[in-house]
């Protein structure tokens, strides 16, 4: 930031320079102050694509969704191939339940760097959802996180219902759970050696390929299911503990929140300090790796219990596991990370703690999702203020207690 100070304090006419602080500031999570700087640096140079891009993710983090989609049209006729730019309005139309022309768009994310890394060569054409199934071997292959797995895994059925032989290449921390899905083809983990096959799709563009609108989202949930000794086992377990078990989990994967503050999807334990108090309400912490260690700072007490030791678990056993644990309670509170799609899954009652300006998935100004009935959202009202969040979610824990 100091340098970008610099730079302007010699030349205040810079367009690069503003650019490049405003979008120092959106990573700060300050994208209100960085809006100056965009309108400026558009001011001295009309035609500069980048700045429009960075004010249209700025103007998306405050939740302006209109103006920032008049910022990345703006951009994308001025550079029609601008990855970020597609990218970003994709992020918008899906929140705003737009599907039609989102899901053309969201095929952006294959090139983004950190997606390009990860292209693969293909032994076949890609299936596009033209191209008929019947007697045809299609491999889907999972291409972003766990969450995203566990929330798409629904289309597989839908495959096998036109005729497709379907090989699931998936996370091998997940082949565990997904083999409880209703699907008769074979399911591989990722680095397994793959059958042959005639198509292959990233599991990711199935929504585009099958068309699908906020009212033709696969139900059928829970579409996953639990080894019923684990949860027998677990639920044993659980039931030592005094009143309505709750899950709490309070940190998500740190890769996911690492290239701005806007995609801060993890909560301070310490702003949900007041569900302890909450009479009736038994606490179990289903934290695992980043954020565990925030359990010896905050003055839970014996109010917070920890289950399972993550330390005797293979990454094979866990979300399994953590699977049986959450059939075992009678609520689970988290932030947006994978177990708040195991949970949908699996049909168990979750409330998401979630960020002022969410993922696209959750859409905008709703309390539910059509992708998991048994979910219930919490959105914060000013952005960062999880304190206000957490009185609303205590409250309702005191009603449901």
């Amino acid at each position: 930031m100091e340098s970008f100070d610099q730079a302007l304090a010699r030349d205040p006419n810079s367009a690069d320079a503003l650019n490049n602080r405003g979008a120092v500031l959106v990573r700060l999570f300050r994208p209100r102050d960085a809006l100056p700087d965009f309108a400026r640096s558009i001011a001295l140079r009309p035609d500069y694509a980048e700045a429009f891009t960075n004010a249209g993710i700025a103007l998306r983090g405050l939740g302006r969704y209109q103006e920032a989609l008049n910022h990345l049209d703006r951009a994308l006729s001025i550079r029609p191939n601008d990855v970020t730019a597609t990218w970003t309005k994709a992020l918008l139309k899906l929140a705003m339940g737009e599907f039609r022309d989102g899901w053309p768009l969201y095929e952006s994310r294959l090139q983004l760097a950190h997606m390009r890394q990860l292209q693969r060569t293909f032994a076949a054409p890609r299936w596009t959802g033209a191209q008929p199934l019947a007697g045809k071997t299609l491999l889907v292959h999972a291409d972003e996180g766990l969450g995203d797995t566990l929330q798409f895994c629904r289309y597989l059925p839908v495959l096998e219902a036109r005729g497709a032989r379907v090989v699931f290449e998936v996370q091998p921390t997940l082949k565990p759970i997904l083999g409880s899905l209703a699907m008769r083809g074979a399911l591989v983990g990722r680095g397994e050696l793959l059958p042959e096959y005639d198509l292959h799709i990233p599991l990711l563009s199935l929504p585009l390929a099958l068309r699908t609108e906020i009212d033709t989202i696969p139900g059928g949930v829970p579409y996953l299911k639990v080894d019923p000794v684990a949860v027998r086992s677990w639920g044993e377990r659980l039931a030592e503990l005094p009143g309505r078990r709750v899950g709490l989990n309070w940190h998500g994967n740190p890769e996911a929140e690492k290239f701005s503050a806007l995609d801060a999807r993890s909560f301070p334990l310490a702003a949900a300090a007041p569900l302890a108090r909450v009479a009736g309400v038994s606490l179990v912490s289903l934290q695992k790796g980043p954020g565990a260690g925030q359990r010896s700072e905050v003055e839970f007490g014996h109010a917070l219990a920890q289950l399972a030791d993550p330390l005797r678990m293979g990454p094979e056993e866990m979300a399994a596991e953590t699977a049986a644990i959450i059939m075992g309670l009678d609520l689970l509170i988290t932030c947006d990370t994978a177990l708040a799609h195991l949970a949908g899954a699996l049909g168990a009652r979750v409330w998401v703690a979630l960020q002022s300006v969410p993922d696209w998935r959750w859409l905008i100004d709703r309390d539910d999702s059509p992708w998991y009935p048994t979910m219930r959202l919490f959105r914060q009202r000013t952005p960062g203020d999880w304190l206000e969040l957490f009185e609303r979610v205590t409250a309702e824990l005191r009603a449901l207690a």
